[in-house]
Parts: C-alpha cells; sequence; structure tokens
C-alpha cells in the first residue's frame, strides 16, 4: 500500500467522522428549534398543549339534567 492509497482512506475516514458530526449538529440545531417554538407558542399565546378534558357521563346528566 503506497501512501496515497492511505491519504485516500485517511481522508475518506475524516470526511466519514466529519459528515456524521455536521449532521448530529444539525439534528440537534432543529430541535431545539421546534422547542423553542413549541415554548414560544405555549408561554406567549397562552395556547396549551393538551385541550381540556371532556366531562364525564355525571357532569353531562348534572349540567343538563337528564
Amino acid at each position: 500500500m503506497d501512501d496515497r492509497d492511505r491519504n485516500g482512506q485517511l481522508l475518506r475516514a475524516y470526511l466519514a467522522v466529519f459528515e456524521l458530526t455536521y449532521l448530529r449538529i444539525l439534528l440537534a440545531i432543529l430541535q431545539f428549534q421546534r422547542w423553542a417554538m413549541i415554548t414560544f407558542y405555549r408561554l406567549v399565546l397562552g395556547i396549551d398543549k393538551r385541550p381540556p378534558p371532556r366531562p364525564t357521563q355525571a357532569e353531562l346528566r348534572e349540567r343538563y339534567g337528564r
């Protein structure tokens, strides 16, 4: 194996590691952006993530008298 083959293999290995690291950083940024948007909407606009629970049959009977 001459130096050119070894250098090519090293370059490919470095590029693979760099690509994985870059993709991990990109994924972390996107996840943080999603978290920030959800938090902003919840805090500033007062939107809760879940609607209030449905009334039970007993509550409906009490409310409408049936």
